[in-house]
C-alpha cells in the first residue's frame, strides 16, 4: 500500500533550520522510511537548491484521489486557493498565525499576509479531511474556525540533532563565573524582547551585577523592531547584553550549554521549540503564561501571569541559587520532554496517515 501512495507536503516557503523547516524534513524522512513516495512542494522556492524541494506548480500533474497532501499553514498564501481544488485527501497541520497587529508599523507587508492567512484558514474547513494543531492551543483554534475532525500532532523533533560538539568559541567566550540568562527565538514583536531587557535590567541592578543576557536569533523581517530593542538597551544603559543574530547548530548548542536560566516573555507562540530545547539541555525555564506556552510546558517550569519585572528578577535568582527548586524544575521538564519523544510523535503521525488513507 505504502509504495502506491504518494504523501506530499505543501507549504508557502521553506527555510532549512527553522522549526517548521526542520519538521517538514523530519516528516519526509519518516514517510520515506515507511515506503511512501514523498516530496516537499512550496510556493516560493528557496534561493539555493535543496534536493526534494520542488515548486508547487509541479504538483498539479500528480494530484490524484489516492494521494495524501499535508499542508502546513502558518501564514497567508495563494496555495490555500489551489489546494482546496485538488482531489487528494488533505491533512492540515496548523502552526498558528501570529496576530497581525504586532507587525503594524514594523513590517506592514507581513501584517497583511498574516491577516489574510487567518481569513484563508476560516475558508478551508470544508476541504480538509483532518486538521491537526501542533499544540492543543492550536487545535482549539481550529475547532473555533469550524474544523470538525481535529487532533494534536506535536512538532516532530529529532533530539539526535542536538548531539553535536558545542562550538568551542562560544564556550570560551561565555562559560565563566557570570550568570547567563538566555532567550532563543526570532527578534519579533510578539516575542516581547523589550520585556526581557527590562527583566534583565532589574536582575543586574538589584540582584546580580555579574550577569549577562544572551539573545539568540535572527531579526530578518523585523529590522525596525530590532532597532527599537537596541535603542531601549542603550536607554537603560545595559551592559553585557549580547545579540548573536542567526547562529549555526553547534553554536546554538553551546549557548544552551552556558545558560543558567531560559527566560521567555513571548505573548504569542504556537508551540515554541526553544522551550523543548531548554528542557533537553537541562536549563530551567521561566516563561510568561500566554498562548501555547503553558501547553508546551505542561505542569513544569516556572510560569508567571504578570510581567512584574523585579519579581521575575528575584525568581531568576531563586531558581539559580536554590538547588532543591532548580532540581525540581529541571526534573519536571525532563519528564515533560518524554511527551515529545520521536517514537511517540512518529506513532501519532502513522495513526493520522492511516485515518485518512
Amino acid at each position: 500500500m505504502a509504495e502506491r501512495i504518494r504523501i506530499s507536503q505543501v507549504l508557502p516557503s521553506f527555510q532549512r533550520g527553522d522549526a517548521i523547516g526542520n519538521e517538514v524534513m523530519g516528516i519526509r524522512k519518516i514517510l520515506r522510511s515507511w515506503g511512501y513516495r514523498s516530496d516537499i512542494y512550496v510556493e516560493h522556492l528557496p534561493s539555493h537548491y535543496i534536493r526534494g524541494v520542488r515548486s508547487f506548480a509541479e504538483y498539479a500533474g500528480i494530484s490524484t484521489s489516492s494521494n495524501i497532501l499535508i499542508y502546513h499553514h502558518g501564514i497567508g498564501s495563494a496555495l490555500t486557493r489551489y489546494i482546496r481544488t485538488l482531489a487528494d485527501k488533505k491533512i492540515l497541520i496548523y502552526h498558528n498565525i501570529t496576530p497581525y497587529e504586532y507587525f503594524l508599523g514594523i513590517n506592514d507587508h507581513l501584517a497583511y499576509i498574516l491577516k489574510n492567512g487567518r481569513k484563508e484558514l476560516t475558508e478551508m474547513n470544508k476541504y480538509i479531511d483532518l486538521a491537526l494543531g501542533d499544540s492543543d492551543y492550536n487545535r482549539l483554534e481550529l475547532e473555533e474556525m469550524g474544523f470538525k475532525n481535529t487532533d494534536v500532532l506535536p512538532l516532530i523533533i529529532d533530539y539526535s540533532n542536538y548531539d553535536l560538539r558545542p562550538d568551542a568559541q562560544v564556550l570560551k567566550s561565555f562559560d565563566d563565573d557570570y550568570t547567563n540568562i538566555l532567550f532563543v527565538g526570532r527578534i519579533s514583536p510578539n516575542k516581547c524582547h523589550e520585556d526581557i531587557l527590562k527583566v534583565f535590567y532589574c536582575y543586574k541592578r538589584f540582584v546580580n551585577q555579574k550577569s549577562r543576557l544572551l539573545i539568540v536569533g535572527s531579526a530578518s523581517g523585523s529590522e525596525i523592531y530590532e532597532q527599537m530593542i537596541h535603542k531601549l538597551a542603550d536607554e537603560l544603559k545595559l551592559e553585557d547584553v549580547v545579540f548573536t543574530g542567526p547562529v549555526d547548530q553547534k553554536s546554538l548548542i553551546a549557548y544552551y550549554n552556558v545558560a543558567d536560566v531560559f527566560v521567555c516573555m513571548s505573548e504569542h507562540e504556537g508551540f515554541c521549540v526553544p522551550l523543548i530545547e531548554s528542557m533537553y539541555f537541562g536549563v530551567p525555564i521561566i516563561a510568561y503564561k500566554a498562548a501555547a506556552v503553558p501547553w508546551t510546558l505542561g505542569n513544569t517550569a516556572l510560569t508567571v501571569s504578570e510581567k512584574s519585572y523585579l519579581d521575575i528578577a528575584w525568581l531568576i535568582d531563586k531558581v539559580i541559587s536554590d538547588e532543591t527548586l532548580r532540581n525540581r524544575v529541571v526534573g519536571g521538564q525532563r519528564e515533560r520532554l518524554k511527551d515529545f519523544d520521536l517514537n511517540h510523535t512518529k506513532a501519532l503521525l502513522k495513526r493520522f496517515i492511516e485515518e485518512v488513507s
